[in-house]
């Protein structure tokens, strides 16, 4: 343990801050140290982390232009990505990715297709949500589950798994695994990290990105797209000491 003083040396205008360091048989140092250099982010080694793997999810969704248009509009997920990531090393083992066909409002917007890139022909060739989740559960099974080791979905914010996902299954009427309950929500991780939340008009991806001076891979509010972005993010944020945690523990 340590504790940091800031001490005027006496007839001195300068003030310096000082380490006083805990040693054994209650000795101590006193330290001149360079606090912005100890505790700068580049300094902070990466650490272990609590689960093997992270699953990072962002889903895209049917959406019109005008606010007042989805006050009244129904949302349906349109594309379900998921990149099962090695905590170790962050590099993306296998993955998921279906287009949705959405039922409510099948007939995508203009707005939608051009903010996504996803087309009609996309989701008129795909299947219903829940033949989509009973595929996901599959490859959960063969490729997560059964290799008993720990992991856990990682999302830019909420809306994907605490808002999107169980409200259109209750709408429905599907049955939605518990595996989806836990989450981390990397919008928090950046901001305990980085000690800013990131507010760019633009999204919350494009800022960390930009805060981190990281490149953009692919087209933004495009599912897979995003997934590769925030698994980028998480590289960066663990290289700076970030050890990623369940949303409830955040």
């Amino acid at each position: 343990m340590f504790s940091i003083l800031t001490l005027k040396a006496s007839g001195s205008r300068s003030v310096k801050p000082l380490i006083l360091v805990a040693c054994r048989h209650y000795k101590v140092r006193k330290k001149p140290i360079d606090i912005h250099a100890v505790f700068h982010p580049r300094n902070i080694s990466r650490q272990p982390q609590l689960y093997d793997y992270f699953l990072v999810l962002d889903f895209e969704a049917t959406c019109e232009k005008s606010n007042q248009a989805m006050n009244c509009f129904q949302q349906e997920i349109i594309e379900f990505p998921v990149h099962k990531v090695n905590s170790n090393n962050f590099e993306t083992e296998a993955v998921f990715h279906s287009f949705v066909k959405p039922v409510i409002n099948p007939q995508l917007s203009n707005y939608c297709s051009s903010l996504t890139g996803i087309s009609q022909v996309d989701v008129d060739n795909s299947l219903e949500l829940s033949s989509v989740l009973e595929d996901f559960d599959r490859w959960m099974t063969n490729n997560v589950v059964t290799s008993e080791k720990s992991f856990i979905f990682v999302t830019s914010g909420d809306w994907d798994l605490k808002k999107m996902l169980p409200t259109e299954c209750r709408d429905k009427n599907i049955q939605m695994k518990s595996y989806f309950t836990d989450y981390v929500n990397i919008n928090k991780s950046f901001a305990y990290t980085m000690g800013k939340w990131p507010r760019f008009g633009k999204g919350r991806i494009p800022a960390m990105l930009a805060l981190l001076e990281l490149s953009q891979i692919g087209e933004f509010h495009r599912g897979v797209s995003d997934c590769q972005n925030i698994i980028s993010i998480m590289k960066s944020l663990a290289d700076k000491g970030c050890v990623f945690k369940p949303e409830e523990n955040t």
